[in-house]
Formats: structure tokens, sequence, C-alpha cells
């Protein structure tokens, strides 16, 4: 069975290491809004995965007492996160594409995780189980 909870946190490290990585090459190149919206971008995308985790985590083992906390998730996560990210979009402080390069790097590094559990939790062909 697939463990959301490794994918959760190897996603989310991932994504860590590669957002400052990819943010270190705009501010080599001495262009800092670039980093800085790589990493904006970044950050925006990890809470909104965690958010969005949490939320499917508590709605899958829904019961009476944990409503109060997936109301709370939902306050959280829609309109305050989405009208963070509007503000920041429309403040044009940030490059949009350093924003988008930074969601782009967290989707690579959840994706890359995927495959890589995925791919680990393969076993070898049936046939050369047979031959042993």
């Amino acid at each position: 069975m697939f463990d959301v909870d490794r994918f959760f946190k190897k996603s989310f490290y991932l994504a860590m290491a590669l957002n400052f990585v990819a943010a270190l090459v705009p501010s080599v190149m001495d262009k800092p809004k670039w980093a800085w919206g790589i990493l904006t971008g970044g950050a925006w995308m990890l809470v909104n995965f965690f958010l969005l985790f949490h939320l499917l985590k508590l709605g899958m083992g829904y019961n009476s007492r944990i409503r109060k906390r997936i109301l709370w998730l939902c306050v959280i996560k829609f309109p305050i996160l989405y009208l963070i990210g509007f503000t920041i979009l429309v403040s044009r402080f940030f490059p949009v594409w350093s924003l988008v390069a930074g969601l782009t790097v967290f989707f690579v590094a959840m994706i890359s995780c995927w495959f890589w559990l995925i791919l680990g939790k393969v076993k070898e062909p049936v046939v050369y189980q047979e031959l042993k």
C-alpha cells in the first residue's frame, strides 16, 4: 500500500531543497526579485499542499469530533491562503514567471517522490520469481 505520510514528508523536504537550489541561480545572476519569487511561489505551494494533505487526512477519517478542525483548515486554506496568493500576484512585487517557477519546482519534487515511492514498491517480475 502507498504510504501517504512518507510521500508527504519526502515531497516536502525535496521541494524545499529544490526551491532553495532553484533560487540560488537567479541570486547568483544578481536578480534577487526572481530568487525571492521562486521561494515565495514554492512556499505558497508548500503551505497549500500541507493544508490539502491534512484536510484529506481528516476527511477520510471523518467523525463528529473533528468537524471544527476541518472547518478551521478550510477557513485558512480557501479564503485566506488564496487571498494571500492573489495579493502576491496583484502586487507585482515578484515577477510572475518566478512564482510559476517556484510552483513548478514543487510539482517536479512531488512527482519525483511519487515515482520514487511507487518504483520502490515494484517487485521482481513474476517470471523471475517462478524460476527461483
